[in-house]
């Protein structure tokens, strides 16, 4: 079996994690890092015996490179898959594929006219609690929807330069691009208008809203609400807090969500807990009530694997097979559209947009 050769382009957290994750798969052989920091680059190359540069452009004129994880500074994304796409290689994009949806459309132009696979991390859809999600509604257990709504309270970005939206595209499409995407994947419907409300900002070095809150008018008559804040959780500046640690409750990091239908509803808290609570409905008239029908425990699995499940197979499967992902390109570009018209809205002081698309 050939390998496919793979170059990591960005080494912080994300990337480094995408370096380890491909590397560990036996149908790969990752051959090269990419980065500006010249010390954490001599790290990676010691420890996992690989080449190294400061300069991406080396990747793109490797012609022995099949695939390029890009996991650089949000600006950079749209130049880089361009270059490496033209060359014949596949990528796979951190979020967003770009600041500004003009880029996004011209990359998933390009992948198409190069006929490279192009994938977006959108992780949510392929992690653990999410896939069985996804069954249960799709069992008709719940039966249709008609909401859905995400709470998430956390600390704020960090490096600095993710607080600037020329360079990150903003808190939406840092951030809650997740739960768009994941409320979309788990209904299959689309978001048909949206309305975004933003108080004053109040983290300094944000030069966009620190918190939002949208509501999303979708198909089938679904209405979802997304509360996003930055402002109520402690954070390390050392990375010194553990995942269990950092998420009791004094800390204040909060992320949950339900999903309420015809014949029952879900609750998911994975912070504390990692449980998923399943409610039907019984009686009639005065005597309708919502009962528990089950708990669903998943402590044993980690926090990461239920959040951030990996798609990284999914990719390498689907080069191996010559075919898109689970999400195309199209349906990525899509979420984006969503994203910067949740921007729009919020800079209008919350109107009512319309998700623009090709």
């Amino acid at each position: 079996m050939q390998k496919i050769r793979m170059a990591a382009v960005g080494c912080g957290q994300a990337g480094y994690a995408h370096l380890e994750t491909f590397m560990a798969q036996p149908e790969v052989s990752l051959t090269v890092a990419v980065d500006i920091d010249e010390k954490r680059l001599e790290e990676i190359g010691k420890k996992h015996n690989i080449d190294t540069s400061t300069d991406y452009r080396d990747v793109i004129k490797d012609d022995g490179i099949n695939a390029v994880i890009i996991a650089s500074s949000n600006e950079t994304h749209p130049g880089i898959a361009i270059e490496a796409m033209k060359a014949g290689k596949h990528v796979f994009c951190e979020k967003p594929i770009a600041p500004t949806l003009e880029e996004c459309r011209k990359v998933v132009s390009i992948a198409r006219k190069h006929q490279r696979i192009f994938h977006t991390h959108f992780e949510l859809r392929h992690s653990v609690v999410p896939v069985r999600i996804k069954e249960i509604i799709d069992s008709g257990e719940i039966g249709q929807i008609r909401s859905m709504n995400l709470v998430h309270y956390r600390g704020p970005f960090r490096p600095a330069w993710k607080g600037q939206r020329k360079l990150s595209g903003g808190l939406t499409l840092m951030e809650t691009c997740h739960a768009i995407d994941l409320f979309r994947h788990l209904s299959g419907c689309d978001v048909e208008e949206v309305f975004s409300f933003a108080p004053p900002r109040v983290i300094p070095y944000y030069d966009y809203p620190d918190t939002e809150y949208l509501v999303l008018r979708m198909g089938n008559g679904i209405v979802s609400h997304i509360t996003s804040c930055h402002t109520r959780s402690v954070t390390d500046k050392e990375g010194g807090f553990k995942d269990d640690e950092c998420y009791e409750e004094q800390y204040g990091h909060q992320y949950e969500y339900s999903i309420l239908g015809t014949k029952g509803s879900l609750r998911y808290k994975p912070l504390r807990g990692s449980r998923l609570f399943v409610y039907g409905f019984e009686g009639e008239g005065e005597g309708w009530d919502c009962v528990l029908r089950r708990t669903e425990d998943f402590s044993h699995i980690s926090y990461n694997e239920q959040i951030h499940g990996s798609d990284r197979r999914e990719f390498i499967d689907a080069v191996m097979e010559g075919r898109d992902t689970y999400i195309t390109p199209e349906d990525s570009l899509r979420t984006h559209e969503v994203c910067f018209a949740v921007e729009e809205s919020g800079d209008s002081g919350g109107r009512g947009i319309v998700p623009d698309r090709l």
